[in-house]
């Protein structure tokens, strides 16, 4: 339970929470002992009293003893009540603040962390994570505490009455105890596997959502279809395994329930012979017996539940104790301009292996200066972008902003003053307002149609059913790529930062798309430092500087009119091509 009980400190007042759940569930306990007695009571001495009273005193009689009861079955109800009440409303803190802690782990880790693990999988190892600790909780005291409390005073109950009976128990839950640890061992790794096949599963199946257009587009339905089936399959039989080992382990404990219950009742009958008992003692030893034997299910019952719960929670204390890459240094500020980023002889491995994703590149992006990045796919453009917005330290070589390090200052201050235009935009599943407003969530919503205007998106967005309060769907799939290219655009105006940085923002689109796309960028790159990223060379021809990159380095830069001058320079013959073949796209 070492997991379990790491995970309380993470929720405010857990601890002290369990022991006011505590404190009710064996008050519960203590009292649920009383009422036996009672029937002990009225069995000795009912019949002798109501012999040798007037009917009225017998009246008298059983409404005080009907009082009592009804007094004891208050008490029980009031601190059941409580208890499960408490512990309810610790359930819903834990969820408040475990979600909090997760979300905010989410946003500190680095990028590399969840490009190595489908976004399924995650969700169900963090929130399944969260429902381990709540029903650890809960169960905590409608299944460890209450019956526990009730185990040991109903033994010592039963002790005190008959030793014989008492001795045959005390054995009883030992067996019981060690029967139960054999087959909680077993069921360990299999917990570990049931859990690892449901994170396969969504992960999968998340993963299918995401991408369902391009799975029918392949006809490819059969293969992720045989693929999720496969790790169902195997889920289904680790499930089953678990449903032998439990099943014979608890017919083999029901077993010595039903055994230790009719011996104690041979006992008790010899003792009775004997005249070393009388019949209320047996109705009382039966009742404490069954008290125990219904208890010590439930106390297993949450002890087998706690195996899968550790094992729940242990993987989501990894997540939680899991530390970025790539962090701040102890003494970063925030930056409050950015005027001039420049890379210094900056080269890159990736940390899964890959050798020199770029090398020795050099690249200074003036304040108000167009920077172009040229080249085919795999030569490093992306990974250029992804040193800028401080994802990834450099291998070797240095960042530098306003001619200081960039370490000197926040990833996320650094951030805050690039805005950034990709091919493939992903807008988030809500409304086009509510998409604008990610980008500055104070600003005014005459504020944000100025910016869709001066995107060219203003005159779409007013023709859709709710106009602004229109739901994009997820990764806006019900718009089109020029529409949530503009989308993408007025978030950049919005955001008004120091830099752009355009990645292939328009070579996925009609040639009426991109001339509004192309329209809208103008208005976004006036009085603005860029970088562009472009398989096109027309839209780049204006750049002051342009860089052309192969295999990861840099192997020509200047302007237009500068590379096309070269005799046989790489940037010239690739706008021969698209010259000739009139084709945009390399």
């Amino acid at each position: 339970m070492r997991s379990l009980f790491s995970l309380s400190k993470y929720v405010k007042n857990a601890r002290k929470n369990l022991a006011i759940i505590a404190f009710f569930s064996i008050f519960y306990a203590i009292t649920n002992s009383v009422w036996p007695q009672f029937i002990r009571w009225i069995i000795n001495n009912a019949p002798a009293h109501f012999v040798n009273k007037t009917s009225q005193q017998n009246i008298i009689f059983i409404l005080i003893f009907t009082l009592a009861m009804v007094t004891l079955g208050l008490l029980l109800s009031l601190f059941d009540a409580l208890s499960w009440w408490y512990s309810s409303r610790t359930n819903a803190l834990i969820q408040t603040d475990l979600n909090k802690k997760i979300y905010a782990k989410l946003q500190s880790l680095s990028i590399s962390y969840f490009e190595n693990n489908l976004s399924g999988s995650l969700q169900q190892k963090l929130y399944g994570g969260v429902a381990a600790f709540q029903d650890w909780m809960m169960s905590m005291s409608q299944n460890l505490i209450e019956p526990g409390a009730i185990i040991v005073i109903s033994t010592v109950l039963i002790f005190i009455n008959s030793r014989e009976v008492g001795t045959l128990l005390l054995v009883s839950i030992l067996i019981f105890i060690l029967s139960f640890l054999r087959t909680n061992k077993k069921s360990d790794p299999l917990y570990t596997l049931v859990n690892k096949n449901t994170e396969q599963i969504n992960g999968r199946i998340s993963e299918s959502f995401s991408s369902f257009t391009t799975i029918r587009t392949m006809s490819a339905e059969n293969i992720f279809k045989k693929s999720i089936y496969k790790l169902v399959d195997s889920l289904q039989r680790n499930n089953y395994d678990l449903s032998d080992l439990w099943g014979k382990s608890i017919g083999r404990r029901s077993l010595l329930n039903r055994t230790v219950l009719f011996s104690s009742l041979g006992i008790m009958l010899f003792k009775l012979s004997k005249g070393r008992t009388n019949v209320a003692d047996i109705v009382l030893i039966v009742i404490y017996l069954e008290q125990v034997q219904s208890n010590l299910l439930y106390f297993s019952r949450f002890f087998t539940s706690t195996i899968n719960n550790e094992n729940r929670a242990k993987r989501l204390l990894e997540f939680i104790n899991t530390e970025p890459d790539f962090k701040d240094t102890d003494n970063a500020q925030s930056l409050r301009l950015l005027d001039n980023y420049e890379l210094i002889d900056v080269s890159f491995d990736y940390p899964d292996g890959k050798k020199g994703a770029v090398s020795q590149i050099d690249i200074s992006i003036p304040k108000g200066k167009t920077i172009a990045l040229v080249g085919p796919s795999g030569v490093g453009k992306s990974t250029i972008i992804k040193l800028l917005l401080r994802f990834y330290p450099p291998t070797r070589g240095e960042l530098r902003i306003n001619g200081h390090n960039a370490e000197e200052y926040t990833q996320n201050s650094i951030r805050q003053h690039i805005g950034v235009v990709m091919q493939d935009v992903a807008l988030f599943n809500d409304t086009i307002l509510k998409n604008l407003q990610a980008a500055s969530p104070k600003t005014t919503r005459s504020k944000i149609i100025a910016a869709a205007k001066q995107a060219h998106a203003h005159e779409f967005i007013k023709e859709l059913p709710q106009g602004y309060d229109t739901l994009v769907g997820n990764r806006g799939i019900k718009l089109s790529g020029g529409q949530k290219q503009r989308i993408a655009i007025a978030r950049a105006i919005l955001k008004n930062p120091q830099l752009i940085i355009l990645d292939e923002a328009t070579s996925a689109l009609d040639s009426e798309s991109e001339k509004l796309v192309q329209e809208g960028l103008q208005g976004l790159l006036k009085n603005r430092s860029a970088l562009i990223i472009a398989h096109r060379l027309s839209t780049i021809q204006h750049a002051d500087e342009i860089i052309v990159l192969q295999r990861g380095k840099i192997v020509e830069r200047g302007t237009h009119q500068e590379l096309i001058n070269k005799q046989k320079g790489v940037y010239k013959k690739l706008f021969e091509l698209q010259s000739y073949s009139g084709k945009i796209t390399l």
